[in-house]
């Protein structure tokens, strides 16, 4: 193993034109999951020589990687939708084509505030009127 000048030696039986094959002990399967159709491999190893290096794996298929981009799709739709039925419901936006969501946010609550005053002004009628009705009857 060692030759005269004290430097480790390869064995003569060793092929210099093939690569050492490597131990596979580094690679482990995942349960099968058709989803997620990827290995695993764990972090490497440490050797006692080296300086401390972990890398951990990020396991990502496409097909995961297709479902989120569908999924974020989705909710980015849903979201927009939102704002236009919103739009829709306030009077003073539904004509104005185009407008920021911001906007809409602030429109919406003024109109909704003016709404619970009307809706308290109502309210005060109604209790006025009732007031009366009674003075009336008797």
């Amino acid at each position: 193993m060692f030759s005269s000048s004290g430097l480790l030696s390869l064995p003569s039986s060793t092929s210099t034109n093939q690569p050492p094959q490597k131990a596979n002990h580094n690679v482990r399967k995942r349960p099968h999951n058709p989803i997620l159709n990827t290995r695993y491999t764990s972090p490497k190893l440490i050797e006692p020589t080296t300086s401390i290096q972990c890398e951990l794996p990020i396991p990502i298929t496409k097909k995961k990687t297709k479902a989120h981009n569908n999924m974020e799709r989705m909710r980015r739709i849903d979201l927009r939708n939102s704002f236009d039925n919103l739009k829709k419901l306030v009077p003073i936006l539904a004509k104005n084509p185009k407008c920021s969501k911001v906007e809409i946010l602030k429109k919406a609550e003024e109109y909704i505030r003016n709404l619970k005053n009307c809706e308290k002004k109502f309210i005060k009628e109604e209790q006025i009127l009732k007031f009366k009705i009674q003075q009336l009857k008797q």
